[in-house]
């Protein structure tokens, strides 16, 4: 799916609708400061992800986020208190997404998650038409969306209940993908963290 990585060349999907999203509408308490426009040679975390995800060939490439988030445009979260879940079913809600279409769900406080590692997830959820994630990580996502999930995610919504990611992906019966650990899918939550990150 992915081919001619650092040519520029953006690979197709083939007759399928396939979105991105990155997800910045976090509160970033530990950090302390909003995470997304932290900068690191030039670019900020946000723009990291999104170079990350521009070499793909997405029917859509959208922000998730909270109110002043770098003024970008994008999708507020229509439940700002429910953390990334809000922010995902804001995303799905708003490009109005029908079954069988697919999304990749990428926060923008993993700069370091590279195509090749995003092209795996979607080539293993596009062939065996499920949702997948990485085993130990919950993120990044490719959701195939599924209305009558999407459904419930917004009647737990409604009645403000909790739902973690760990639960949406057992809703939607994700496909877990082992891999050896890697670097590239931790994220950068507290200025300890950021120092890693900017010292590599």
């Amino acid at each position: 799916m992915l081919t001619n990585y650092g040519s520029g060349s953006a690979p197709s999907f083939d007759h399928i609708n396939v979105y991105a999203c990155v997800l910045a509408g976090g509160q970033s308490r530990r950090m302390g400061r909003d995470k997304s426009a932290l900068v690191h040679k030039d670019k900020s975390l946000l723009e990291y992800c999104l170079q990350s995800l521009s070499y793909f060939s997405f029917k859509q490439v959208l922000v998730s986020k909270g109110a002043g988030v770098l003024n970008t445009e994008g999708i507020i979260d229509q439940y700002p208190n429910a953390g990334p879940v809000g922010g995902i079913y804001s995303v799905c809600n708003s490009l109005g997404l029908v079954r069988g279409e697919y999304i990749l769900f990428l926060p923008v406080d993993m700069p370091s998650v590279k195509p090749l590692l995003i092209d795996y997830l979607l080539t293993q959820a596009i062939t065996h038409k499920r949702s997948c994630f990485y085993a130990n990580a919950f993120f990044p996502i490719v959701l195939r969306f599924d209305e009558t999930q999407h459904k419930k995610l917004l009647t737990h919504l409604s009645q403000q209940k909790t739902l973690s990611v760990k639960g949406l992906l057992e809703s939607y019966e994700a496909k877990e993908l082992s891999i050896p650990s890697n670097e590239q899918l931790n994220n950068i939550n507290t200025p300890q963290d950021w120092r890693k990150f900017i010292s590599q």
